[in-house]
């Protein structure tokens, strides 16, 4: 594929040389005959050069770039050019599935800084990234029995969709899932969220 696109090149390359020749001498005689027509012949000649620059350019494959193999008998591999990482931010008016990742990102980064963060903390972090605390839940830090909680559980609601996160020993982990019929997304005792 690139040996024929680079042999379509080399063809319109050479033609192009050949009309180029071809109009230099016609300018030169037109110059020499009638100064307007030449200005005219010059700016038109400037035209179908850029053109015909333009026409090469949109021969050449710009997006990917070849690397070479090691078998002769295979051809060049593309490689996509890289591409850029998507900004993750809070989006609003999306829904739970467009916002799980900014979630991730938040809660991620304040596990690396806090591993042990309890839920208020958790809650705090969602709000200053700009989350409403009314429609976050969060369970008890700690058990019935005065125990740290193996695991905090926590959730922000999104139009009948919820992401829930869980913090844990196992670490960290989230997933969107449907509000319940109660209205809520988290089964069982949550702690109220009034600070």
């Amino acid at each position: 594929m690139v040996g024929s696109l680079w042999r379509k090149l080399r063809v319109r390359v050479l033609r192009s040389l050949v009309l180029l020749r071809g109009t230099v001498r016609r300018i030169l005689e037109l110059v020499n005959k009638n100064r307007d027509v030449a200005v005219f012949a010059i700016s038109l000649f400037t035209v179908a050069t850029f053109l015909s620059i333009a026409s090469l350019v949109g021969a050449l494959p710009l997006g990917d770039r070849p690397v070479a193999t090691d078998s002769a008998t295979a051809g060049p591999v593309y490689t996509p050019r890289p591409t850029r990482t998507p900004i993750v931010r809070l989006e609003k008016y999306g829904t739970a599935g467009d916002n799980v990742e900014y979630v991730n990102l938040l809660i991620t980064a304040l596990l690396k800084r806090n591993p042990n963060a309890g839920g208020e903390l958790l809650i705090n972090t969602l709000a200053s990234g700009g989350f409403n605390k009314k429609t976050m839940e969060v369970t008890p830090d700690k058990t019935v029995s005065g125990y740290d909680a193996d695991a905090i559980e926590f959730s922000v609601q999104f139009d009948g969709r919820c992401i829930v996160g869980q913090k844990g020993g196992a670490g960290f982990s989230s997933v969107v899932l449907p509000k319940l019929k109660t209205g809520h997304c988290l089964v069982g005792k949550t702690r109220p969220i009034d600070w």
